[in-house]
């Protein structure tokens, strides 16, 4: 997975850069064995394992400017959090929960 810098607010900022970043944020791995394998849950290494490994690496490397590794602790946390979230690591095309309609009390 490429390094990818991304400005601004992620949410109001849309477009491209939420597209870019879009499948860091969960990972659906086979449904039979319910373990992961990177070559096939993570094609390309474009997934919430990958993300927060690459925005490890990049918090750890001090020679990047302050700014960018400021992103990628900004990153790390809310991936880190993604991943605890039940529908954000599933065995199922889930697409992070995306695929979901939560209903209380009848409504969507």
């Amino acid at each position: 997975m490429e390094s990818r810098t991304v400005r601004g607010p992620m949410r109001s900022a849309g477009g491209a850069q939420a597209q870019d970043t879009r499948r860091w944020h969960f990972v659906n791995f086979d449904v039979a064995g319910c373990e992961y394998a990177p070559a096939r849950d993570c094609p390309q290494g474009d997934c919430v394992v990958a993300a927060i490994n690459t925005q490890f690496r990049r918090l750890a490397d001090r020679r990047l400017p302050d700014a960018e590794r400021t992103e990628a602790l900004k990153f790390l946390v809310h991936l880190v959090a993604d991943v605890h979230q039940p529908l954000h690591a599933t065995p199922r095309a889930l697409r992070g929960g995306l695929n979901e309609q939560v209903e209380w009390r009848g409504e969507g």
